[in-house]
């Protein structure tokens, strides 16, 4: 069994059916959302199990792992990008983080994956990228800061404490059941799909071909 939180979203679906398809059942934490697309729809209450958990309290995470006795936690939680203040944010990041970790320590749960970003290296001017190069202090970004942060705290944690933490450094996303189009795949994409313009961060128009009218 395993938990994810932020189950409901859009990596936290796909994931769960990932997870499914290994042989695994899994237990789901919702907040907002209460999605269940078609292919998970047959395994609720069988090998999908879903749980109303506000990350801000550490009691619910507590009860549902205690509820479903889960062997390894995949955390993906997190707020959406420019919802929360400054330092409501902040708050809610760090402290959700931490209670995820001692949730899992309080219940003997030693594996833990948590959803960091590419946006790590988004302060190295030049490529390639690897992930054991240093990284620099600075960030240009609000998901920069919080994943390198996440990374350095969350390894002095499971130094501390003995448990298996990895970060998962996850890049551009995009398909089915993702439902913001501020990512330039996501954007190509449509327009592709539409025969219309689509236009770069720099606002440079990119006419693509029109499909209807071309010959094989």
């Amino acid at each position: 069994m395993i938990l994810i939180t932020g189950g409901l979203g859009f990596i936290g679906l796909h994931t769960a059916r990932a997870f499914l398809d290994a042989g695994e059942s899994v237990v789901l934490t919702r907040y907002r959302s209460a999605r269940v697309p078609d292919f998970l729809q047959d395994e609720v209450g069988k090998r999908v199990f879903i749980e109303p958990v506000d990350l801000n309290s550490p009691y619910l995470i507590m009860d549902a792992i205690r509820k479903h006795k889960p062997t390894a936690i995949c955390d993906l939680f997190v707020p959406r990008r420019g919802t929360l203040p400054p330092g409501e944010d902040y708050r809610v990041k760090m402290e959700g983080f931490l209670h995820v970790l001692e949730a899992a320590r309080l219940n003997d749960i030693t594996r833990i994956s948590h959803a960091s970003s590419v946006a790590v290296y988004g302060s190295i001017d030049e490529g390639p990228y690897r992930e054991d190069m240093p990284l620099p202090m600075t960030s240009r970004s609000e998901t920069e800061a919080f994943k390198k942060a996440e990374e350095v705290l969350g390894n002095y944690y499971a130094g501390e404490s003995g448990m298996d933490i990895v970060f998962l450094r996850i890049g551009n996303i995009y398909g089915p059941l993702y439902q913001r189009e501020n990512r330039t795949n996501t954007r190509m994409i449509k327009a592709a799909m539409t025969s219309t313009p689509v236009r770069s961060p720099t606002s440079c128009g990119i006419s693509l071909p029109d499909r209807r009218s071309s010959q094989p």
